[in-house]
């Protein structure tokens, strides 16, 4: 089939002084795509994008192809000097594919599709043959990752081609196939932002495999199509286990997720926090807890570069984002109703909080302690006294934050316990401020605030601890007043009375000496559901057309006079 045969990434021995090319081949296209366009199915703008930049790629490495008449230049691997003449074939390809995705939007609304559909059969070849040039080139010039991604992309082109063509259906999920399990690759050797870019194109190539998988079964193919999948399985699985096996080999590989967690890649199933074990039921919090979990290593083990201020904080940064990213999963399961209960995911929810909190109070402490040690002297004392105040206060907020989230879920004694220290903790942090050089007048006021408002709100959690133990006193007690020797006692109703009707052996009187009102029956009855008649609607009859009977019916004598006078009207 054409098109589905790819270079395979083994590259040969560079040329002396010629380093292996680096190209982010599927970032960039998941980038461009999310960016000019492709977020509303706007194929035409993102044609037109692709144009515009590889006309700037063939000005800008000089690949021109002459001037006045058009004269192809031929990308050869020997030429390839920079990143942007991989650039070419792959922006070539991307703009035959939108350009292919256009006509089809465009097929589909029109009453005669036919000469649409060839040009869109032609346009994903060409989109097919400019994939498997970039392969040739990124097996030929460029390290083992990109050389890997490339071919990712021309599996996922040649897949795209043979479905659109329909021709064989086991064949295209086949190719389909090899690209997901090299999309799983990629993402299993990758960093975290490796990883999201794998998912996005997995997201695409998962529907088409069952689409093809469904087709080919209607046509009767499926063993066909698992003879297909398992053609070759052994040397192509083989031959990739090495690649992804020399991938996470290289320098780079200690930054992936197989070597981040012993080489598994799938996100734990528990959060733990202050030693407890809080499930995680969604995969997109799981993923973003991972992340952020990696990238809060990363910032522990970059602590002991005494010159790294500026990446810690960017590091600080992005953990911050990935447990903003693990909240919204959070929050849109509970939302939805999706897995999990809601205790555990209210509990979650208040561990993942409490983290962010931890990661905010360390992150502010150390960068201060730090700048304070690099200044030293007076001013690194002050630094020093502003960051304990500083910590000081961001542990009062922590815990009013923690103890508002304990509000929230009703348990009133640990909230009511949390916001007394919160308390504590916001007066301890106001002396701290005022023993600083400069007082800061605006935190002092936001502690004293906070310090009132605790005990406001610590009120509120104790009168609810209280009442709910008061409740809990009194149904206990009526439960005991409830109780009876006698078994077969008949016991209150939910409207607070037994009824004669109710049961008719209960020994107990419902009429007599100390009974204010008689209880026979209830008054209205009490309602209860009955089976009813299913409701009939002969509504085919409108749409049955009733056989002719023309034939059955008896015809007149003719009334005419030729008819009359040679018999011809007799019947």
């Amino acid at each position: 089939m054409e098109g589905v045969e790819t270079a395979g990434p083994q590259a040969p021995p560079e040329a002396p002084g010629r380093e292996p090319l680096s190209v982010p081949i599927l970032e960039t296209v998941r980038n461009a795509q999310s960016t000019h366009g492709l977020k509303h199915q706007e194929f035409s703008r993102y044609r037109q994008y692709c144009s515009r930049r590889l006309r700037r790629i063939y000005k800008g490495v000089r690949f021109l192809h002459g001037r006045g008449r058009f004269q192809k230049k031929a990308l050869e691997p020997a030429t390839v000097k920079d990143a942007r003449h991989v650039m070419i074939p792959l922006v070539a390809s991307e703009r035959a594919w939108a350009h292919a995705m256009d006509l089809k939007n465009e097929a589909e609304s029109s009453p005669a599709p036919g000469p649409m559909r060839s040009h869109l059969h032609r346009r994903l070849a060409k989109a097919a043959a400019h994939a498997a040039a970039l392969c040739t080139l990124a097996s030929a010039r460029c390290d083992s990752r990109t050389s890997l991604e490339a071919q990712a992309y021309a599996l996922l082109m040649a897949g795209t081609l043979a479905q659109e063509r329909g021709r064989d259906w086991a064949e295209a999920g086949a190719v389909l196939a090899r690209c997901r399990a090299l999309l799983a690759g990629l993402a299993a050797a990758g960093t975290f932002d490796q990883q999201a870019v794998c998912r996005y194109f997995l997201d695409q190539v998962e529907p088409a495999i069952r689409y093809c998988q469904y087709q080919a079964a209607r046509e009767g193919s499926g063993a066909h199509a698992a003879a297909a999948a398992g053609a070759g399985d052994d040397a192509a699985a083989e031959q990739l286990a090495s690649q992804l096996a020399a991938l996470q080999a290289t320098p780079g590989g200690g930054d992936s997720v197989a070597a981040a967690h012993g080489g598994a890649a799938a996100p734990a199933a528990d959060f733990e926090w202050r030693g407890a074990k809080f499930p995680v039921p969604d995969a997109r919090t799981r993923t973003a807890l991972q992340a952020a979990q990696e990238r809060e290593r990363e910032l522990v083990a970059g602590q002991a570069d005494a010159g790294s201020l500026e990446k810690r904080v960017a590091l600080s940064d992005r953990v911050a984002a990935a447990y903003g990213d693990a909240l919204s999963g959070v929050e849109a399961a509970l939302a939805l109703g999706q897995s999990g209960s809601v205790e555990e995911l209210r509990a979650l929810e208040r561990a993942v909080r409490g983290r962010v909190l931890d990661l905010t109070l360390r992150r502010y402490s150390l960068q201060l302690h730090d700048l304070a040690a690099e200044l030293g002297g007076s001013v690194g004392e002050t630094i020093m006294d502003d960051a304990a105040a500083m910590t000081a206060g961001f542990q009062a907020q922590r815990s009013a934050a923690v103890a508002h989230i304990l509000l929230a879920a009703r348990s009133w004694r640990e909230a009511a316990s949390l916001f007394a220290r919160a308390g504590e903790l916001a007066g301890h942090a106001v002396e701290r401020h005022q023993e600083c050089e400069r007082v800061d007048e605006e935190a002092v006021r936001g502690l004293v605030s906070l310090q009132s408002s605790t005990a406001a709100f610590r009120a509120v959690a104790a009168a609810e601890a209280a009442a709910e133990a008061a409740a809990l006193g009194d149904r206990a007690a009526s439960d005991v007043e409830a109780l009876a020797l006698d078994p077969n006692a008949p016991t209150e109703s939910a409207a607070g009375h037994a009824y004669l009707c109710d049961d008719w052996d209960a020994p107990q009187a419902f009429v007599g000496e100390g009974k204010s009102t008689a209880r026979i029956a209830r008054i209205p009855p009490r309602l209860e559901p009955i089976p009813v008649r299913p409701i009939v609607l002969d509504a085919a009859l409108n749409y049955i057309t009733m056989p002719s009977l023309a034939h059955r019916v008896a015809k007149k004598a003719g009334t005419g006079v030729v008819s009359r006078l040679f018999g011809w009207g007799e019947r």
